[in-house]
């Protein structure tokens, strides 16, 4: 019985070790985040609360972070597990690149608008319908925040 107790100790404790509800990134290359996210911890996506990056930040990065903090997936109308609630991005860079990070209907065209990154702006609908997310800092070169209403 004692081995058993003991045992499970250990794997409770590992498991506690292992889970990192705060995580401090450098992306040194745009459109990396993901992968660096990944392996600092695999259920990034359900346990990952606070995340303060620094480096180049570009449409796929952008993805990453709706991701975490619980955004919609318009394509698939799915919700994400996102537990992202605090995000500091104020010593990281939003760069042109890569991927859009969101995608919206237009009724006037009958068709998607695509949201892609661009230098130094916080993009439409970037935390659009990402309702966990509760802080956000900005990177310091932002020049410009182009608003939307939002349910963050």
């Amino acid at each position: 019985m004692k081995k058993i107790l003991i045992a499970i100790s250990l794997l409770l404790t590992a498991h506690g070790l292992y889970a990192q509800e705060s995580l401090t990134i450098e992306v040194k290359t745009a459109g990396t985040l993901g992968t660096l996210v990944q392996e600092a911890n695999p259920n990034y996506l359900s346990e990952v609360k606070q995340l303060t990056l620094s480096g180049q930040l570009n449409g796929d990065d952008m993805a990453v972070l709706r991701n975490m903090a619980g955004c919609n997936d318009d394509e698939e109308s799915a919700y994400y597990v996102g537990a992202l609630r605090d995000l500091d991005m104020s010593e990281a860079r939003i760069v042109e690149g890569g991927a859009a990070y969101h995608s919206e209907y237009s009724f006037a065209t009958s068709s998607y608008v695509d949201y892609f990154a661009e230098n130094d702006v916080v993009g439409p609908y970037l935390f659009y319908n990402c309702g966990r997310i509760t802080t956000v800092k900005f990177p310091h070169t932002t020049k410009v925040i182009v608003f939307v209403h939002s349910r963050f």
